[in-house]
């Protein structure tokens, strides 16, 4: 999904795809979405835009230390234009490092960058976890 705004180019959401079983994550290893997402931010800065946040469901989360998937390694690395928003000093994810389910730390698959020129003027920042399935302790949504 793309919107424009008045006065900036254009606003992404990604939303990326992640199965686990065995011949789909093998898919997802040769057609790494975070390329293609890479590809899009790098077109971007290409053209002129300096200002650019990218956030969505990317639907992988860290390792169990916390180091970021190597399937994100476009998005993290040194010539990245991106910053991760988890990583700034104004940036509260709150008690949990997780987005979801029972938000442990290999349950962060929500993700806010920004280019790095924006990174200094993030000034707050937080992860809103009311709508999430009763209490954070969860580990899968109720039955209907």
């Amino acid at each position: 999904m793309r919107v424009r705004v008045r006065g900036h180019r254009e606003v992404a959401l990604a939303h990326v795809l992640s199965d686990p079983r065995p011949r789909h994550a093998a898919q997802m290893q040769e057609r790494n979405p975070a390329e293609g997402l890479r590809k899009i931010v790098d077109d971007l800065v290409d053209a002129g835009e300096k200002n650019l946040i990218v956030m969505g469901d990317l639907n992988e989360g860290p390792d169990g230390q916390g180091n970021p998937s190597q399937n994100f390694a476009p998005l993290y690395a040194p010539d990245s234009p991106l910053v991760d928003v988890f990583s700034l000093a104004g940036f509260d994810p709150g008690p949990k490092p997780g987005t979801f389910q029972s938000c442990s730390r290999t349950n962060r698959i929500d993700y806010i960058f920004v280019s790095k020129n924006l990174a200094p003027k993030v000034v707050d920042g937080g992860v809103e976890r009311h709508g999430l399935w009763g209490a954070p302790t969860n580990t899968n949504p109720p039955s209907a």
